[in-house]
Parts: structure tokens; sequence; C-alpha cells
């Protein structure tokens, strides 16, 4: 594996840069960037923002593409301190600084240095490079993301997001609802940050009654100190790159709505799916390969992506912990063999125990390489339903805070449920009744053709764009 790019050997091909900051946006950068590879007219130059984030990702040879990560010898890895020692030391006096701090204030601190890493980084990078473009997962994400568009822009690059899942204001919402500082109406932000949020009323949404901002006062402060702006920050695409890949036609009428404009979507589908594609080619090999792998008999197959309700702060750990164990023992009692797919988020060490102790295996595999196997397929609301629905999977979903139900409506092809005590029976008359699984097959049938292109192209429609914006004209700003 490369650890920095070969310029000799890229000589005759333009360089897509793709920043990789998370792992859940990294696995899916990484399918774009094996995507690139096959469609042949470009090439790759993927780059971690940590080390753990590669080893999270890279589990498989990146042939035909560079990798730069932390520590490399390209110009733009990052170096650590020359001792460990030295580096505790530093870690210690930066914690108790951090808690002498006001919060707004280091909000504010902590979100320049993390824009002015990104940005310093990537144009080391677009100097040594001359990509033809800056690829990025989500053009709202305040560390490299923000700060490599910011980059490119300066340098008059053309940056582009590719989407990783489902973006959803209401999931935001969610999130940020749990947290004391992101409520509008706080004495905080009414008597200390009344004007700034005059000043950046698109910071502002209403949800259930409830104002909230996407950004903290002390990261809108950051963000304008740099000469940045989210136009629709409660949105995909609202923030500072040039254009954006999204998924649908259905999400181009959802982003417009938003304040995105029309002109700076594409509809591409998603990278990932050209993956996906060829496995549900080729389902049956998956799925004996797996029964053999996890020793499974003749026996249903059921893969459910586990609610991480704890590690999104919506759930304390404990009371997490024991929904999970009945989930699992309520699946199991079907005779199915039950396969666990965690979120990219979450340890496995934190759930090991628990799914064994069920009778379930946890899947070392990523559920996109899988899904396709599966009788059955259960989760909360995530784009892995668009998955199964591309792949006509029976699919039950635990739609606790009505997610789902937002998104697909009550005639869908899946069963939607706000109560885990419901799942047992649904998932049993899924596996057990086939006129129910025939009609539920009928239904997903349909709901595919209006989701994503699915045809094996998502990724050259998005090289497409890509090349079309470096030759057609610089970034915006340039």
């Amino acid at each position: 594996m490369n650890l920095h790019p070969s310029l000799d050997a890229v000589a005759c091909q333009p360089r897509i840069l793709i920043m990789a900051s998370r792992v859940a946006p990294a696995r899916e950068l990484m399918a774009f960037a094996r995507g690139v590879v096959r469609d042949g007219r470009a090439w790759p130059i993927v780059v971690f923002s940590s080390t753990a984030v590669a080893a999270a990702t890279l589990r498989e040879p990146a042939e035909g593409m560079d990798i730069i990560q932390p520590n490399s010898e390209a110009p733009g890895g990052t170096h650590g301190t020359s001792g460990r020692g030295e580096g505790t030391i530093r870690a210690m006096l930066r914690q108790f600084a951090r808690l002498a701090l006001p919060r707004e204030l280091l909000a504010y601190i902590d979100t320049l240095q993390q824009l002015d890493r990104g940005s310093v980084m990537v144009s080391r990078l677009i100097a040594a490079y001359r990509p033809v473009a800056v690829v990025v997962a989500d053009d709202r994400a305040l560390g490299t993301d923000v700060g490599a568009v910011h980059a490119a822009r300066r340098a008059g690059i053309p940056s582009l997001a590719v989407p990783f899942a489902v973006s959803e204001s209401n999931a935001d919402a969610a999130y940020r609802g749990t947290k004391p500082w992101f409520d509008a109406k706080s004495w905080r932000n009414r008597v200390l940050w009344q004007r700034l949020l005059k000043r950046h009323p698109e910071q502002v949404g209403e949800f259930n009654g409830r104002q909230l901002i996407f950004l903290t006062p002390g990261q809108i402060l950051a963000l304008s100190r740099r000469g940045i702006s989210f136009s629709a920050p409660w949105s995909y695409g609202g923030g500072p790159t040039d254009r954006i890949c999204v998924f649908n036609k259905a999400d181009v009428a959802r982003f417009r709505a938003a304040g995105v404009p029309e002109d700076k979507m594409i509809v591409s589908g998603q990278a990932s799916l050209d993956t996906l594609h060829a496995r549900r080619q080729d389902h049956r090999q998956t799925a004996d390969g797996l029964r053999q792998r996890y020793v499974l008999g003749d026996e249903s197959i059921v893969i459910i992506a586990l609610p991480q309700h704890a590690e999104h702060g919506l759930m304390e750990r404990g009371h997490h912990e024991t929904e999970t164990r009945q989930l699992l023992s309520d699946l199991r009692t079907t005779g199915a063999a039950v396969l666990v797919s965690l979120h990219p988020r979450a340890h496995h060490g934190d759930y090991r125990k628990i799914i064994e102790a069920c009778g379930a295996h946890l899947l070392d595999e990523p559920l996109l390489d899988v899904i396709a196997a599966a009788d059955l397929f259960v989760a909360t609301h995530s784009s892995t339903l668009r998955w199964a629905i591309l792949c006509r999977i029976p699919t039950v979903v635990l739609d606790d805070m009505a997610l789902a139900a937002h998104a697909f409506g009550s005639g869908s092809g899946l069963v939607l449920l706000q109560a885990r005590s419901e799942v047992r029976e649904a998932a049993a008359a899924l596996l057990e009744d086939s006129a129910l699984r025939a009609e539920t097959i009928v239904l997903l049938d349909r709901m595919a053709k209006d989701i994503d292109p699915f045809d094996g192209r998502n990724c050259a429609r998005i090289v497409d764009a890509i090349l079309t914006q470096s030759t057609s004209g610089k970034s915006r700003a340039a």
C-alpha cells in the first residue's frame, strides 16, 4: 500500500483529493475511491484525518489509489510529539485549560483550531499534487471537511460533497434537543447571544414547538472569523462546497425546500450502492459464505443494524443494554440465525458479550457487503433502509422516534413499529408467512424504483460531475 502519492504514476490522470475524516463517512468515501479506480479516468488520493479512522476503514488492500495517513511523509501528513511523556503532559495541560474556559470560548477556540488544521493540511496537498477537485462527505462538518473546502476555495479548486447517509433535519434536531446549549430560548442564547442569532437567522430551526440552533454561538463566531458561512445549515448541501451529489430527485426537492440552490445539486446516487449492486447479483454466494463463517445451518438469516441510542445520546447506557438484550432475545425466538451489525461509532467490545449471550453473532464484515444475503432486515431509521429496499429484503423498522414514518410514509413496504415489544411478532410473520413476504416484496419493488439510481454506475456519475466542474470552471469563490 502506498503511503503517499507517486506523482510519476498519476502524471497523466486528473487527481481527486478525497478527505476521510470520520469512520462512517470514510467507508463511503473509500467505496467512491474504489469506484474511481474502476472507472479509470482519474486517480484518487484518500487523506485520513487519523490513524484510528484509517485502521477502521482499510480492511482490504487499497489498490490503484494512494493513501495519506497522519505521520506519513506526504506533505499533508502530520507528526506527533517527540516523546510519549511530552504528549501526555501537554494533553493534561490542555485538559486543565479546557476546564477553566467558558463553554462558548472553548467552542470558538476548538472550531478555529479544527478549521485551520484542515485548511493548512489541504493547502499543502493542493500545492504538492494539484488535484482537479477536493471531495468531502459533509459540507457542514466543522473539522477537516469544512477546512478542506475553505482551502480549495482559496486555491480556486472546485469542491464537492459525496453523501454517506440519509440527511434528516429531524434527526439532527433529535440530537440537539438533548443538549441545552442548542436551545435558542435558553437564557444564555436569549441574553448573551441574541444579537448574534438575529444576524444568523438561518441557524434557528423549529422542531416540535422548540427553537433549536444548528451551531453554537462559539462555532458561528469561529466560522465568521474565517469568512465561512452556511447558507442552510439544517440541510446537507447548506455548507460552502461548490456542488453536492444527492441520492435521488426526491432529495433535490427536499434540499431545495430547505434553501439549497438547485443548481448546486447533482443526482448521482450513493457511491457505495455500486458495491451493493454487485453483491445483490451474487447474494446466494454471500449467504453461503456467512453460513460457513458463522457455522449456521439452513435456518433463515436475520441481519439487524443494532440501534445506537446510547452512542447518539438518546438513551442512558444501562437502559440501552437492557433493551438490546431483549431485542436480540426476541429475534432469536423466531428460530432464525441473528447476525448483528454495529454502527461505526460503536465499539465491538461494548456489545460482544451481550450479543453472544443472546445466541446471536457479531458481524465482522461491513453491513453493505452482507445485507443482500438477509432473509429479513431489522433496523432503526437510517440509510441502511434504502439498502434493504433496493435488495427487496422484507424489513422491520424500530421507529421509536417516528423518523422512518416521516421519510417513507405508513403505506410503504416497510413494517414500521414504535415499540420494541412488537418486533418479535412482526419478524416471525415476515419469515413464516410466504404470502405476506410476497406481498411485501412487491411493495418494496415499487419503492425501489423511486429511491436511488441502482445500476452500478453511481461512481461514474460522480466522476462525470467532478471532471465537468474542473474543466468548465473553478471554484465559485475563485
